[in-house]
């Protein structure tokens, strides 16, 4: 899905942060934070969650890519990373953002979220996307399928096997041939088989017929083509100005031509043209997690509501559309379907039992909502609750320390904290980030830094599974 929206909200935000960061007074960049201890490693203050939209793509076929999202959050509390945060994407295989783009990106963070979009490009096997943040990585696996219209001719679908037919739009206006300059009216047809079991079947042949239009997409030689690894064969009608306007107030029928073993399948779509303007049509639906897109292990259940929005070709949000929502952990309401009401909105609750979120591998899950002609996907956190005795504190032994004198400027930290505590990350200058120090006793430079005003220290300490933060205030003074 594009949002152009939210795409230009991103960019004003992080031209908002370079302004104010261009802005800053020379006496803070110059500002000195030495660290008399080991420098620290990458910054591991943040947990990153990563998900992909479609987790297969094929060679060849961009009319189907993959969102892939990214959101970045403190473990201190669970907040967002600021705004602006930087997020470099890296692919090994398929192309970002374009069917011919790098296979590297780099884009700014709104609310600690962003997302690429993942095209297969020209070479099949496992496309491995990795994020950076602030040091830290994340990764998440597509896997891109051969071409399936090269090579070996179609194959003969078994004879029991389904073939359905829709198009989108399947009503079109006399109108679109009328808007000077539009070119001609496209129609995209997709044709699925699903074979014994059910199951989508791949390579097998199909073709289609149609009194009005034409497909561009074809073998040249006999106009088949072959169903992709989801069964799916998708092509584009192309209909010219003079013939859309010689058929008003009529409609025609598209017919694909399925070869099984020992005969042929048919399946028909009627497309409908109008002499006036084109009904609405459903076209796009955005999923959003509430209250948040994160759940709590805390040794209960807990729960979210998965709402989505739908709405037409003019942007318009629509009424009496079904949703399929889907969850990768949990059960969903309704069966996990639901029908748009006058806002546009479908929802379903999402309901996780204590067993589900403490036996479930990854700190993340999926969730989705689809409507046939488009899907949105939102990655749900699970927020690990601190194991019992796991608690965070320091003492120090100066909280005002010389900012004028070098010879007494520094204060030594000492870990007070209780728990099974297996690492420490230190915010030690004030800035935000727990990167520091990732030793339990640090001793922090304070020379140099603004006289009277506070700088709030934090440690971060885990167990390898839970966390908890502890801070405190520490005031440069005037020694001299």
């Amino acid at each position: 899905m594009i949002r152009n929206s939210a795409s230009i909200v991103r960019s004003l935000a992080a031209i908002a942060i370079l302004a104010a960061t261009v802005g800053c007074p020379a006496d803070d960049a110059k500002r000195p934070s030495a660290q008399l201890q080991s420098p620290t490693g990458p910054f591991a203050g943040i947990a990153i969650t990563m998900g992909s939209s479609r987790p297969r793509l094929e060679v060849g076929d961009d009319t189907k890519t993959s969102r892939i999202n990214v959101e970045a959050l403190r473990t201190a509390n669970w907040t967002s990373v600021p705004n602006g945060t930087e997020a470099v994407f890296t692919a090994t295989l398929g192309a970002i953002d374009s069917p011919t783009g790098a296979r590297t990106a780099t884009i700014n963070l709104f609310d600690g979220k962003g997302a690429i979009t993942l095209f297969p490009g020209t070479t099949s096997g496992t496309a491995r996307v990795t994020v950076e943040i602030l040091g830290v990585l994340a990764t998440v696996n597509v896997a891109i399928d051969p071409d399936p219209t090269g090579g070996e001719p179609p194959v003969p679908a078994p004879s029991a096997s389904t073939l359905s037919l829709t198009a989108s739009p399947s009503v079109i206006s006399e109108e679109d041939a009328v808007d000077e300059g539009a070119g001609p009216t496209s129609v995209m047809i997709t044709a699925t088989v699903l074979g014994t079991g059910g199951d989508p079947f791949k390579g097998g042949g199909i073709f289609f017929t149609t009194p009005l239009g034409t497909f561009s997409n074809g073998d040249a030689t006999s106009d088949i083509f072959k169903t992709n690894s989801s069964g799916q064969v998708i092509e584009f009608l192309s209909i010219e100005d003079e013939d859309l306007l010689g058929f008003p107030g009529s409609s025609f029928a598209v017919t694909a031509h399925l070869g099984i073993e020992g005969g042929e399948k048919t399946a028909t779509v009627t497309i409908s043209i109008v002499a006036g303007p084109a009904p609405s049509v459903a076209t796009t639906v955005d999923l959003f997690v509430l209250p948040d897109a994160t759940v709590d292990d805390d040794g209960g259940g807990d729960g979210a509501t998965l709402r989505a929005i739908v709405r037409d070709q003019f942007d318009v949000v629509m009424s009496g559309v079904t949703v399929f929502f889907t969850t990768q952990l949990g059960t969903l309401s309704d069966g996990g379907d639901d029908v748009t009401d006058g806002s546009g909105v479908a929802e379903v609750t999402l309901t996780l039992t204590a067993g589900e979120l403490a036996t479930f591998g990854p700190n993340t899950f999926t969730t989705s909502a689809n409507i046939l002609v488009d899907s949105d996907t939102e990655v749900i956190t699970i927020a690990r609750t601190p194991a019992p005795g796991l608690s965070a504190s320091f003492t120090v032994d100066d909280s005002t320390p010389c900012s004028d004198d070098a010879t007494d400027s520094t204060v030594q930290f000492t870990d007070t904290s209780t728990g099974a505590i297996l690492t420490w990350e230190w915010d030690l200058d004030g800035d935000g980030f727990t990167d520091d120090s990732n030793v339990a006793d640090p001793v922090f430079d304070y020379f140099g830094f603004t006289i009277g005003t506070p700088i709030n220290v934090t440690l971060i300490v885990s167990d390898g599974g839970a966390s908890d933060s502890f801070s405190m205030s520490i005031t440069p003074a005037d020694c001299i």
